[in-house]
């Protein structure tokens, strides 16, 4: 892991350098990184073998890549067998070899090409109980008429000027007959005429592998889908990572989690017989194989051949996720939870030592406490649901139940309440850091396989985005490859997935890391990078960790006009990124903050060469996150800049110019020995007084005096602060998009 780590740090050079003196004794700093690797692997290093079943529904993903491996280290020896030649490599410039020829993706469907569908098999679906849960009464009025009646709400098949896309019931007859008599059983199953559906826009049904011994009922609905229109309000509420990964605990304090999850969530759902026409088949019954079953009962007329539908909610429906969320969301809202009480996607962390998170069927609670506390209320706040649920005729799926856990699973992520540390699922991790090194070593792969390993790798980084940054050269290969032609990696995409494995057991938040009470502002000129800074009172850079940037802008070097123009200032901020691309707002909190402080000139590099205007921006971002590092390990620093590009860069954590992301590579190893999460925020180029030292010139003076909200935060009293935001459209519920919720 140090290997890996100097390697990028010097650059990553071909070979080692002639001082390196592996027997030298190590300095107090280096035993500080030392340490601080050892405990941020540990969970790694201390993690249990890790069978399939662990792995649940990642068993069949990792199943598959590893089947396409073994397939092309076939396919690789046959070429050279036969030829004695080198795999291609280089820009691809003609069609697929034949002996290699694969449908395109463009030609299967997303949910074929990216999550294995299978055959139906009736013994692997189960259903429990009947339907019993009416989420129409927890809808808003406008979504309640869509849920209850989306044939009067959805465009006529006249209307619809794309051809539908060609569906169907995936399995044996036999199957799908043994399928429908287990819905029908449960009352979920409804039998229509030809002339009650619409028979061109009817739906297909697969599986998908929920565990070993079960699967997954999806209704592939892209045919009804493509006559109605999406409804967005709740669904970008769901809970997400982001906003923990901002919370702050104290050497006294850890945390705990307690989660509850829905069983069956969507078969539990009362639907309407118009929503269970909607949902019709791509399968058709006689007569007499329909008269067999008991939702016959209800059909309304006679015909040559009966039509079975879900009547239930349906996965794969257009509109599931929202109908799934709302109702789950209002049901919370019944109970006295409030729109600040969650965590959201786009939202913050909650001044309080608490919040609750859904998604769809899973619901969380995760507490702040001090660490000799015993009575934890997460605990107490997911007993309330299950109340709840239980009343509204839902079933909490008692397996999956956590409470007062030290370590919990949820959302992807595993959250340690001791170390306070959060990355991503071990069952997944592992496996595919397995699969990358095994590719690594052949050093051959196709297009697909590297697809399906960098969606992965995105997946686990989410946890520590600045390594992304290791995904570049792999991107790369992808573009210039066709699908289904085994191909010779490029040097750079080995080192790079061998660079992903190694490191893996870094990829974690340390939730520990404390707020810096110093404020940086960086900039860079023709001529010289600095960085200005002042201090901040202990609990107001708490909060400033609140209002950092978490949007990317532009991550690509500007072209040589536009660079010469922000090198002079004439470049205007819109102007920085392409055309329809949205631009970097300065927050007014750090603006203010520009004007208010007294500022000091912390460091000042000369540029000894030219250099693209970009580079030296975020080179001059970085060595003030590295000197903050050095001085303030396990820390979170604040530091303010005007490069769009350079921000976009560090947010996202890689860039497509190799000039930014060989920076951004080559400061990694700082960020992750001395275990630092910045906090980025931009501000004009007109407020930032790092401007100054650049251009030969003294800090200059503060402009104006602290209004009164600044003043109160300063001392610990956040109210007036809030008011502000509210006033700018910048407060927690207005970012987080949270809609009114109603408590009754």
């Amino acid at each position: 892991m140090v290997v890996v780590l100097n390697w990028l740090h010097l650059g990553q050079p071909c070979k080692v350098p002639s001082n390196y003196n592996a027997a030298s004794t190590l300095t107090g700093e280096q035993k500080g990184i030392v340490s601080r690797l050892r405990r941020l692997s540990a969970a790694f290093v201390n993690s249990p073998e890790i069978t399939s079943s662990d792995m649940g529904r990642s068993a069949a993903k990792v199943e598959h890549l590893e089947e396409m491996l073994e397939q092309m280290t076939r396919d690789v020896a046959v070429i050279l067998g036969n030829t004695g030649s080198h795999l291609p490599k280089g820009r691809y410039r003609g069609p697929d070899p034949g002996a290699f020829e694969e449908e395109a993706p463009e030609m299967k469907t997303l949910l074929e090409q990216k999550h294995f569908a299978k055959p139906i098999e009736a013994d692997r679906l189960k259903f429990g109980g009947r339907p019993s849960f009416r989420p129409a009464e927890l809808l808003e009025p406008h979504t309640r008429q869509i849920y209850e009646d989306p044939l009067a709400h959805a465009r006529s098949v006249q209307e619809s000027q794309e051809k539908p896309p060609r569906v169907t019931v995936r399995g044996h007859r036999k199957e799908v007959l043994r399928l429908l008599h287990r819905l029908d059983a449960t009352d979920r199953l409804a039998i229509f005429t030809r002339k009650e559906v619409r028979m061109s826009h009817r739906s297909g049904l697969f599986c998908l592998m929920k565990s070993q011994e079960a699967d997954r009922l999806i209704m592939d609905a892209r045919p009804p889908n493509m006559l109605e229109d999406p409804l967005n309000s709740f669904t970008q509420i769901m809970a997400g990572i982001p906003p923990l990964l901002d919370l702050i605990v104290a050497p006294h304090e850890k945390i705990r989690a307690a989660g509850e999850d829905l069983k069956d969530y969507y078969y539990y759902y009362v639907v309407t017989r118009s929503r269970a026409a909607r949902n019709s088949l791509a399968f058709e019954l006689s007569p007499a194989e329909a008269q067999k079953f008991k939702a016959f009962r209800n059909v309304q007329g006679t015909d040559t051949c009966y039509i079975p539908a879900l009547a239930t909610m349906a996965m794969g429906d257009l509109n599931s996720v929202e109908f799934g969320q709302q109702a789950h969301v209002m049901l919370a809202a019944l109970q006295g939870f409030v729109g600040s009480d969650f965590l959201t996607m786009r939202g913050k962390w909650p001044r309080q030592n608490w919040a609750i998170g859904i998604i769809i069927d899973d619901f969380v609670a995760i507490e702040k406490l001090d660490m000799q506390q015993e009575g934890h209320f997460s605990g107490e706040l997911a007993d309330i649901m299950v109340d709840a649920y239980l009343q509204k005729g839902l079933q909490p799926n008692e397996k999956k139940r956590f409470r007062d856990s030290k370590e919990a699973s949820f959302w992807g992520i595993t959250l340690d309440g001791d170390s306070c540390q959060i990355r991503s699922q071990l069952e997944r991790t592992v496996p595919i850091s397995f699969i990358t090194g095994k590719v690594a070593r052949l050093g051959s792969g196709n297009r697909k396989l590297l697809e399906m390993l960098a969606g992965a790798w995105i997946s686990i980084l989410q946890c520590r985005r600045r390594a992304m940054c290791l995904l570049s050269s792999i991107f790369r290969d992808i573009q210039l490859h066709p699908y289904g032609a085994p191909f010779r990696l490029s040097s750079e995409t080995i080192d790079e997935l061998w660079s992903l494995v190694v490191l893996c057991p870094l990829f974690c938040t340390d939730l520990r890391a404390q707020p810096s009470t110093e404020l940086s502002l960086v900039d860079a000129s023709g001529t010289h990078r600095a960085e200005v800074v002042t201090e901040l009172p202990l609990e107001f850079a708490a909060e400033l960790c609140r209002h950092r940037l978490t949007k990317a802008a532009w991550t690509r070097l500007l072209s040589p006009f536009r660079a010469w123009q922000r090198l002079h200032g004439f470049l205007e901020p819109e102007n920085e990124v392409p055309f329809g691309e949205a631009v970097s707002q300065a927050h007014p909190l750090w603006t203010t903050m520009a004007k208010v402080f007294q500022f000091k000139t912390k460091q000042v590099h000369s540029i000894k060469e030219k250099t693209h205007i970009n580079i030296s921006e975020l080179k001059s971002a970085l060595e003030a996150e590295s000197r903050r590092a050095r001085v303030q390990p396990s820390s979170r620093p604040h530091i303010g800049a005007d490069s769009q590009v350079a921000l976009g860069a560090l947010i996202k954590g890689r860039s497509s110019s190799r000039g930014l992301n060989s920076l951004l590579k080559r400061f990694l190893p700082g960020v992750l020995c001395y275990n630092v999460y910045t906090g980025w925020q931009y501000l004009g180029t007109a407020d930032n007084v790092s401007d100054d030292p650049t251009r030969f010139r003294p800090c200059r003076e503060p402009s104006m005096e602290p209004p009164d909200w600044l003043a109160a935060a300063l001392s610990g009293d956040f109210a007036l602060l809030d008011d502000y935001l509210k006033e700018q459209e910048l407060d927690d519920a207005t970012l987080a998009r949270i809609p009114e919720l109603h408590s009754g």
